[in-house]
């Protein structure tokens, strides 16, 4: 971990937030209500696709953005709207959705968790399909938050330390 930790409350908060204002704001689906863990959970439960970034520097954890099923095909039909896709290619731009709206969230998030100007890093977006649980091990922490639209649910999830995990959330031996 590192020597100037950010309080994972603020993380989880500020994370929610700027995940509400994107959805609200530019692809026109507001946030209904709001559901926060801000405690350990013993069973984080993934939604039809993940999306999931590593986050380093002063924060160090996983950020995971767990799409309902109707919802993403909501947001997925803003993102294309102006273009021609293949039957072929659906897939693949449903997962680049999932994929640019987190890199979006975490990218204009960095600006608020950047204690004395130290570099954040954070990888491109891995995207997990299938819904799946995760049981916590170890010294695994989760922390959610679950955005609820009229589409379904965006669930975000902070997980740590990310020492305990690969890219596709499998816990590490």
């Amino acid at each position: 971990m590192t020597d100037h930790p950010v309080d994972v409350g603020f993380l989880v908060t500020r994370t929610a937030e700027r995940a509400r204002a994107f959805l609200a704001q530019e692809l026109d689906t507001p946030i209904l209500a709001s559901r926060f863990a801000l405690r350990d959970v013993n069973r984080l439960d993934l939604r039809e696709l993940t999306s999931i970034v590593v986050v380093g520097g002063p924060v160090d954890m996983i950020v995971a953005f767990s799409f309902d099923g109707a919802l993403l095909e909501q947001l997925f039909k803003i993102y294309v709207a102006d273009l021609t896709i293949e039957n072929h290619e659906r897939e693949i731009y449903i997962g680049e959705t999932a994929g640019d709206i987190i890199n979006t969230v975490i990218g204009n998030l960095t600006a608020d968790i950047n204690p004395g100007g130290r570099a954040i890093t954070f990888s491109p977006p891995v995207i997990v399909t299938g819904a799946r649980s995760l049981l916590r091990y170890k010294e695994a922490r989760f922390y959610t938050v679950s955005l609820e639209t009229a589409y379904g649910a965006l669930v975000v999830n902070i997980i740590g330390p990310k020492q305990l995990f690969d890219k596709y959330l499998n816990y590490l031996p």
